[in-house]
């Protein structure tokens, strides 16, 4: 839910202002005629392959990750929705429910921290801010309209601020894809680390 306090302090920016959260460390970004939700993405434990997404104080959706292989089962609303890549390990990946596809992402580039989402034939373009940080940002064309980022440096938990306007559903498929490639760099990291031992 957007509180009125949330409209107004979006309201108060100008056009293409960026500003930061306190603590987060995350930059958000509005332009005009977007408004933004914040979520709160957060794992249930150390370990744990299992998110809940907050909006404020109330949970809005969890996200179960498979253990092996890029998917994930989803409930928002009591209502199980399904991420996975459309073959084994490639193609696009894609957002299900009922066995009817809501959304898709390809990745045009197999190296590239980018993902290009359709969601009802508008497409976006999910990626990596640059520099070394784990931000993402999320563009419509060339405006950035939304951004993902960790809530603390090296710590899991994640702040998305994507545009309210999109379905919830599409807002968490997105989370889903940059924890992906989080989840990607961590191995390639603990590999590296591990041969380097």
């Amino acid at each position: 839910m957007i509180t009125r306090q949330r409209i107004a302090n979006l309201a108060s920016l100008s056009p293409a202002t960026e500003a930061t959260t306190p603590d987060q460390g995350v930059m958000t970004r509005t332009v005009t005629g977007w408004c933004g939700t914040m979520l709160n993405v957060e794992p249930k434990g150390w370990f744990s392959q299992t998110f809940t997404v907050r909006d404020g104080d109330m949970q809005v959706a969890s996200i179960d990750l498979a253990a092996f292989g890029e998917q994930a089962e989803i409930a928002i609303e009591g209502r199980p929705y399904t991420l996975r890549r459309e073959r084994f390990a490639s193609g696009p990946f894609l957002l299900e429910s009922n066995g009817v596809v809501l959304a898709r992402a390809d990745k045009p580039q197999v190296l590239a921290r980018l993902f290009v989402v359709e969601n009802q034939g508008r497409p976006l373009t999910l990626k990596h801010a640059g520099g070394i940080g784990r931000k993402f940002v999320l563009l419509a064309g060339e405006q950035g309209i939304g951004s993902m980022g960790p809530q603390r440096m090296g710590g899991r938990a994640a702040v998305a601020n994507f545009p309210s306007d999109l379905p919830l559903p599409t807002r968490v498929f997105m989370i889903w894809l940059v924890l992906i490639l989080w989840r990607r760099a961590a191995g390639a990291a603990a590999a590296a680390g591990g041969a380097s031992g």
